[in-house]
């Protein structure tokens, strides 16, 4: 579900905004009644696969002068 709001609604209930969005509720904010941007929840985490070990490469000594 989308719900429209000002600029100026979301500066004043920033947190109650926030909240219903992590929540799972979408936000059309507008700015002088022209569409400005999209509150939206936060995307699904996927688990991460396992990180594999790498060997880190040293940059070869230079030899003393």
């Amino acid at each position: 579900m989308q719900t429209t709001i000002s600029s100026t609604e979301v500066a004043r209930r920033v947190g109650e905004i926030f909240a219903r969005a992590s929540r799972g509720e979408t936000f059309m904010v507008t700015q002088y009644g022209r569409p400005y941007c999209v509150i939206t929840p936060p995307p699904v985490e996927q688990p991460e696969a396992p990180k594999q070990r790498t060997a880190r490469k040293r940059a070869p000594k230079k030899p003393a002068p």
